[in-house]
């Protein structure tokens, strides 16, 4: 379990930390030409579609290159792992 500490007037409270999904974030740039990256994140499936669609990512590596996210898909690793098992 992943727990952290944090200090409310000097009392000590144990918070719990939400698990980890996994985000594919899709993206656009204003010519239309899309690209996605995949990554993990603890926030709930609504603070993450929050945080992500509708925000300008910079995806440039020496020059900016902006790219809005237009959605985003919650993968679910444990499902395709249960699917790859069953082909066997």
């Amino acid at each position: 379990m992943n727990t952290s500490v944090s200090t409310m007037s000097g009392k000590k409270k144990k918070e719990e930390l939400l698990p980890f999904i996994y985000v594919k974030v899709f993206l656009r740039d204003k010519q239309g030409k899309e690209d996605y990256f995949t990554t993990p994140i603890r926030l709930t499936e609504e603070e993450a579609h929050k945080y992500y669609v509708g925000r300008w990512w910079n995806m440039g590596i020496e020059d900016d290159y902006l790219m809005l996210c237009y959605k985003i898909e919650i993968l679910h690793p444990e499902e395709s792992e249960n699917n790859e098992e069953s082909k066997l």
